[in-house]
């Protein structure tokens, strides 16, 4: 794996553009992405997103790349995924989106 793809060793928390359209989500991303951690990140952060390591009660948008089976320890889903639908079933509102889904929606705003 690509090692730009993984987010260990460095932060991504980033602090949303105040001046950003979607100012108030909190993302976090999970899976390997087609861009780096901290390009996703970025773009992010300029719409306005504070982004987040880890799933909590504060997200409101996972955005999943492709899972490595070898790292799901025999799930198929990754940890933080499982984490979002535990909080969505107990009542949080979080969208899960696909990173083609959030390339989509950087393109449009």
């Amino acid at each position: 794996m690509n090692p730009e793809l993984s987010s260990q060793g460095s932060s991504i928390k980033r602090i949303g553009n105040p001046a950003g359209k979607l100012l108030g989500e909190v993302i976090v991303f999970t899976g390997a992405l087609n861009l780096t951690r901290n390009e996703a990140a970025n773009l992010a952060a300029d719409l306005g997103c504070s982004v987040d390591q880890n799933v909590t009660k504060k997200t409101t948008i996972l955005v999943v790349g492709s899972q490595d089976s070898h790292k799901l320890a025999g799930n198929e889903k990754s940890s933080k995924h499982r984490k979002a639908e535990q909080l969505i079933a107990s009542g949080q509102n979080i969208k899960i989106i696909y990173e083609h889904d959030f390339q989509e929606l950087v393109s449009t705003l």
